[in-house]
């Protein structure tokens, strides 16, 4: 069985675990002021949000570079296609769970859902001219 060589970028994995230590971090606290045991203000606060979008920011940021990447030589549609429904079931099942807790402010469409949504729009995108993609 041949073995097909890839080349892993040390600083994209690191950011990759960078971003979900960050994400893991703004969620612990968010469940702390929710079971109110730190002050309910800290999460309403303008730098908490922004700490919450700049991690978002990431997630999409190195989900589009790894797309990018993954398709330099050539896209595995199989892999691609396996890696999009493994995202949106990963989706479904956040929206699942949240209503189920919290049925009036459930997770109708989020991070993950993004993900899935975007990776299946840009497939088509990424081997289109670079001057069509940016207009």
């Amino acid at each position: 069985m041949e073995q097909i060589a890839t080349k892993r970028w040390p600083a994209l994995d690191a950011a990759r675990g960078l971003a979900l230590v960050a994400m893991f971090i703004f969620h612990f606290c968010w469940d702390l002021a929710y079971f109110r045991l730190t002050p309910e203000s800290f999460t309403d606060s303008a730098g908490f949000h922004g700490f919450g979008h700049g991690i978002a920011a990431s997630f999409i940021f190195i989900a589009g570079l790894g797309l990018t990447l993954a398709a330099r030589n050539g896209l595995d549609l199989h892999s691609a296609l396996m890696r999009i429904g493994l995202i949106a079931i990963a989706a479904l099942g956040v929206t699942a769970v949240t209503y189920l807790i919290f049925p009036d402010a459930f997770i109708w469409f989020g991070i993950l859902h993004l993900l899935a949504l975007g990776s299946a729009l840009s497939l088509p995108l990424l081997f289109a001219p670079a001057l069509l993609v940016a207009a």
